[in-house]
């Protein structure tokens, strides 16, 4: 069986999304499936950005937990962006992959999975 990549991001949207945001967010995609092979996590993140639009309603905004499954020492983090972002798509979403890392780390600091840092997993999204 293949091991899960350490980081990895994914996107649920319609056909209406900005443009921009969904090329942002697609960019992010590339990067972090680019760079994040053979990173070494206490925990593995998977970052998903629910995109809304015509079809779909996104009811929050920014990132929230999702459901951790233990047996695959995988966290699931969803960022909600009910609306494209006023200004630079690319930036917005930079943003809120690092508030979701950062989410992830305080959930690992609460289960006592690692001493709170996915340093490896922040530097991996830093330099996308």
């Amino acid at each position: 069986m293949d091991r899960l990549p350490a980081l990895s991001v994914g996107v649920v949207n319609d056909l209406s999304v900005d443009r921009d945001l969904d090329r942002a967010v697609t960019d992010l995609m590339i990067h972090i499936e680019d760079h994040a092979e053979g990173v070494e996590s206490p925990l593995n993140v998977n970052v998903v950005f629910y995109l809304g639009g015509e079809e779909l309603e996104v009811d929050w905004e920014g990132p929230r937990l999702g459901r951790y499954s233990k047996k695959e020492n995988t966290l699931l983090v969803q960022v909600g962006v009910p609306n494209p972002p006023e200004g630079d798509a690319d930036g917005f979403v930079a943003t809120q992959m690092r508030a979701a890392i950062g989410e992830a780390e305080e959930f690992a600091q609460r289960r006592g999975l690692s001493s709170g840092s996915l340093e490896a997993l922040r530097a991996v999204a830093e330099n996308a």
